[in-house]
């Protein structure tokens, strides 16, 4: 992972792992789920879910990713105002413009494992090169 990104405690137990991506102009988490072998839904499900939390204009294509011997990603890529739940379940809503999400589903034989971050466009920008070569640096670990 780039080394400007901080370990950050997770503030739920769905989250494996959050890094912060820090900038002078903001920042946002990279957040890294794992709901075991199963995952949490199809992989449609999932993508389109993320594509409704960002209201854009261009209806954003997820595009695949051959990221190494046995591991796809499914990357979506949106930008626009970000209008998630405040929390999980709420009816409050953020209304956030100018935000980009880069979320991406990875298939492993282990089951997909779930990428998230979402912040200012801007902040994102700056930190899509690190995170395209994180997300990209994933393998799967070799059979003892």
């Amino acid at each position: 992972m780039p080394a400007v990104w901080e370990l950050a405690k997770s503030t739920s137990s769905m989250r494996l792992a959050t890094w912060n991506m820090p900038a002078k102009s903001g920042a946002a988490d990279v957040i890294v789920y794992w709901f075991g072998k199963n995952g949490a839904g199809d992989l449609t499900a999932n993508l389109d879910r993320w594509k409704k939390q960002i209201k854009t204009k261009v209806d954003p294509k997820p595009k695949k990713i051959a990221i190494s011997k046995g591991i796809t990603a499914h990357l979506i890529d949106a930008r626009g105002t970000y209008v998630a739940p405040v929390r999980p379940g709420s009816r409050e809503r953020n209304n956030k413009p100018d935000s980009r999400l880069l979320a991406a589903v990875l298939e492993t034989p282990g089951g997909p494992l779930y990428v998230k971050t979402v912040g200012a466009a801007a902040v994102l920008d700056l930190h899509e090169e690190g995170f395209m070569a994180w997300l990209k640096s994933f393998k799967v670990p070799a059979k003892k």
